[in-house]
């Protein structure tokens, strides 16, 4: 994944909802008790993206499936 729009698109298309605010976009997966991932509208660093991925990841984690990431 190369930017954040790609992955929101790539998550969305697997499921997952958005729920955007003021500052910052949620993203709820598919799956209960997944947990949260909460990314920010304008990433500044960098890593944002490869911590974005790794957050995703350990949702999947969470209750026990793998990742399409």
């Amino acid at each position: 994944m190369k930017d954040q729009k790609q992955l929101i698109a790539f998550l969305l298309s697997h499921g997952w909802r958005m729920i955007p605010t003021p500052r910052h976009l949620k993203l709820l997966p598919p799956f209960v008790n997944g947990g949260l991932v909460i990314m920010s509208r304008t990433p500044s660093d960098y890593r944002a993206i490869l911590n974005m991925i790794s957050d995703v990841r350990r949702c999947y984690r969470k209750v026990g499936r793998e990742s399409p990431l």
